[in-house]
């Protein structure tokens, strides 16, 4: 809950801002951030991404000793109450919403979106260099999770909307341990 609540204060304040300093209509402000309902067309696009995603964690993961794969901070883990469930959702969520919302909304309208989403994709890369902590034997995880920006980003740009985004990033957190056991 924290992570989702830290992650969406550059998106709060930048529809506040935005809207009362600026005088952008608040629809606007929310359609740049990617705080919209999103296309119907979307959420098939987010089920293709979302089977494409578990496909290659799966093919990624004889590349891992599963051993490798226990230590903490490498696999969101097994979601063994609704409460780790809800975590998973919302930290999901939290960084759908800074990463391809705000962060990826103001990149791709700066920068147009092939260099936008390559910028938040890499952006959002850099935290997840941190599994290289555990062991370098992780690097595959790396390609999954550059891969997995750029799909997530691409799909917010394509709907208007993180939703398909967030819903697609709580699923594969969630299904990922099913996939590298």
């Amino acid at each position: 809950m924290v992570e989702l609540l830290l992650l969406s204060i550059p998106t709060i304040a930048y529809i506040v801002f935005m809207t009362t300093k600026r005088s952008l209509p608040r629809s606007q402000a929310l359609k740049n951030t990617g705080i919209t309902s999103g296309t119907p067309i979307s959420y098939l696009w987010a089920v293709a991404i979302l089977l494409g995603i578990c496909a290659l964690t799966w093919v990624l993961s004889f590349f891992i000793d599963s051993h490798l794969l226990d230590q903490p901070g490498v696999v969101v883990g097994h979601a063994t109450s609704i409460i780790a469930v809800v975590g998973v959702i919302f930290r999901a969520f939290g960084e759908e919403i800074f990463f391809r919302g705000f962060l990826g909304g103001l990149l791709v309208r700066r920068f147009g979106f092939t260099l936008g989403n390559f910028f938040q994709a890499v952006i959002f890369f850099l935290p997840h260099l941190m599994l290289l902590a555990v062991s370098v034997q992780v690097w595959p995880l790396l390609i999954l999770q550059f891969i997995s920006g750029w799909l997530l980003g691409w799909l917010r740009h394509v709907s208007g909307s993180v939703l398909p985004a967030g819903l697609v990033h709580s699923a594969t957190n969630l299904l990922a341990p099913l996939f590298l056991a």
